[in-house]
């Protein structure tokens, strides 16, 4: 009995010991911490400086795949593939979120599949492709329903309403807002429900709406729930849309009072230069109205001096800023001045045709490294299996070995035993020896 409690002891060390998925007991508390203080680093410098994010990034993997830590390597490329994106350099940004959710897929870790789905999602829709941003978010809103994750159900779905507004989908990015506005009700959560009345007012004024008090009321709900808010961002964009609803409404000094408040909250925020050149953009356009050239082209210039800080396809917003330069220019008959805005309009074009012609590879390409990523998977799964066979062979021929010399032995002094007994017996006769006795002797 006690050599076979042995075995068991060795077999279930031996699978233990060979599984993936117990990659984190192989790391001590410290490495695990160190990890953890890695990963909230990175994260936490996504919104200030990028290129700091990256290279914690990657030091988080290096160390993860020394101490092959196989979830360490996940979090690192999902990382990785956020901050790429930030940078606009959005092949890089797919590899790394590719691998992280082939990663993820492999430890079966249901919440961090998630994540990855929505950020690939979001990566996707800034290379313009719709269908496979929105499978992404499907797939999460999946995810979240299933574990019962309200609050990043919610958020997938606002971003399944900003896809599908880009796709001009208007009925569906409603409804999808409608659907993160309910659940984000539900979890108490002021400034994202404020964010939400934003942007449901934005989308019914895309689609032409003609009831003004429906697009005021979302307007009024969102200016109500901000005053609950301390969030800068919810506020400031609100306000911004506000300003250019007024804009369209040739209602210049309104504009300009909600646009000066959405400035001085968006300047204080990083991470928010795009939506800091839309607000100057919506500024200009109301001094345009008005015929203050001098003011409009100052605006402008702040626009124009945060241009290399809005990367990809949100460069797009530049369109706006050089148009805006040429009209007023030619207002104002400088010819010169209409020419070098109509180059860096052209500019803004020809890098919008890349990132399109970009899409198209990163497409294909991701067609090829997921294939790619299955067989690595594959191979790596079969080269551990191949890992645990050799250890067992280790283990399991010297106990063999041991367990057949063992039996040997027992068998021979068994045999010998009985031999003794008959031999006992033929001398004497008259002893009547137990059976029972000898059975536990043998067994002892």
């Amino acid at each position: 009995m006690t050599s076979r409690a042995s075995l068991y002891l060795v077999f279930y060390l031996v699978l233990v010991g060979c599984s993936t998925k117990m990659d984190d007991l192989r790391l001590s508390g410290e490495q695990m911490e160190r990890m953890a203080e890695l990963y909230d680093q990175a994260n936490a410098q996504l919104d200030m400086d990028t290129a700091k994010a990256i290279q914690t990034a990657k030091y988080m993997l290096e160390s993860a795949e020394f101490l092959e830590y196989r979830a360490g390597i996940g979090d690192a490329h999902y990382l990785l593939g956020i901050a790429y994106d930030f940078k606009g350099k959005y092949d890089s940004s797919a590899y790394h979120h590719l691998i992280a959710l082939q990663e993820r897929r492999e430890l079966n870790d249901e919440k961090k599949k998630g994540k990855s789905y929505v950020n690939l999602g979001i990566l996707y829709w800034h290379l313009g492709l719709i269908k496979e941003a929105r499978d992404c978010q499907e797939t999460a809103i999946a995810i979240w329903k299933k574990s019962g994750n309200v609050k990043s159900e919610a958020n997938a779905y606002h971003n399944l309403g900003l896809i599908e507004q880009d796709d001009k989908k208007y009925d569906q990015a409603e409804s999808a807002y409608q659907c993160s506005l309910h659940l984000h009700q539900q979890l108490g959560n002021h400034a994202k429900v404020a964010r939400l009345y934003n942007d449901l007012a934005a989308v019914n004024e895309l689609k032409g709406n003609q009831d003004n008090r429906k697009i005021l009321g979302y307007y009024e709900k969102a200016l109500k729930t901000t005053q609950s808010s301390n969030d800068g961002y919810a506020i400031g964009w609100l306000h911004c849309n506000i300003g250019r609803a007024y804009n369209s409404l040739n209602k210049a000094d309104s504009a300009l009072f909600f646009l000066s408040k959405a400035k001085n909250y968006l300047e204080l925020l990083p991470g928010r230069k795009r939506s800091l050149v839309v607000v100057y953009n919506a500024m200009a356009e109301a001094h345009r109205s008005k015929k203050e050239w001098k003011q409009a082209i100052q605006v402008l210039e702040k626009a124009e001096r945060l241009e290399n800080q809005v990367t990809g396809k949100l460069r797009e917003v530049y369109l706006e800023t050089y148009q805006l330069f040429r009209d007023i220019y030619k207002a104002q008959h400088n010819p010169a001045q209409v020419r070098n805005y109509q180059k860096k309009y052209q500019g803004i074009q020809a890098e919008l045709v890349k990132i399109t012609v970009l899409a198209e590879n990163v497409q294909l390409k991701n067609q090829v490294e997921v294939k790619n990523l299955e067989q690595f998977f594959l191979w790596k799964t079969y080269r551990e299996m191949e890992r645990m066979y050799d250890l067992m062979q280790m283990v399991l021929i010297p106990m063999c070995l041991m367990l057949i010399i063992g039996g040997w032995r027992h068998y021979k002094q068994s045999k010998m035993n009985r031999i003794y007994q008959n031999l006992l017996m033929d001398g004497m006769p008259h002893f009547k020896f137990d059976e029972r006795e000898s059975d536990k002797d043998d067994d002892k």
